[in-house]
């Protein structure tokens, strides 16, 4: 489910905020301005366009730099079988809050993201797509060659949808490849991104 297709729930993205739409259909696009407005109501009756924000999604932490990506996958993608445009894990990591990877199913979930070279890892950011909001159990890993995956943080989180939040590693963790698990979550596993980070 991405900002165009959150139509099915009466909802569109505008910025870090979702606006309802009372009476579904509505329409919505990621830049410029949307149409909120529901079908069949007269015009005086109806809400205000909104003005939304970019889709780009650029996270600035002081002191830190995001690393770069060069693919994802994981354990399971929203209608696979029927290539949902939620379907490509790489959505996840694309730099657009607009777009996400949906898992399509609740916890236990997973994404893996792959750095290409073996690289130390101070953070990261995590933006979540969720209905309801609310807690989630995360478990993020690190794989370490000749050794596997070691687990370099597990908690609960507080999370509300598209409001990004910063994990900080207790110590560096040096690897190729970062595993995040959702375990569990109130809504189906999604980001809309997720970005590793190398601080000073």
């Amino acid at each position: 489910m991405n900002a165009r297709s959150l139509l099915a729930a009466g909802m569109c993205m505008v910025g870090v905020v979702q606006v309802g739409c009372a009476h579904p259909p509505c329409r919505c696009e990621c830049s410029g301005s949307a149409d909120v407005r529901p079908a069949g109501v007269p015009p005086e009756l109806q809400p205000r366009t909104a003005v939304l924000q970019s889709c780009v999604f650029a996270p600035v932490v002081p002191g830190c730099r995001s690393l770069p990506v060069t693919g994802a996958t994981g354990s399971h993608r929203y209608l696979e079988e029927r290539g949902s445009e939620d379907s490509d894990f790489a959505k996840a990591i694309d730099g657009d809050r607009c777009t996400m990877w949906n898992a399509g199913d609740f916890p236990p979930q997973e994404i893996e993201l792959d750095l290409g070279v073996t690289t130390n890892v101070h953070a990261l950011v995590l933006l979540p797509a969720m209905l309801p909001d609310g807690p989630q159990v995360i478990e993020i890993s690190v794989w370490v060659e000749g050794q596997g995956w070691w687990r370099v943080l597990r908690g609960k989180l507080d999370l509300q949808s598209n409001v990004p939040v910063t994990l900080r590693f207790p110590q560096p963790a040096a690897g190729r490849r970062l595993r995040i698990r959702t375990l569990s979550s109130p809504s189906w596993a999604a980001w809309l991104e997720i970005v590793p980070l190398q601080c000073s």
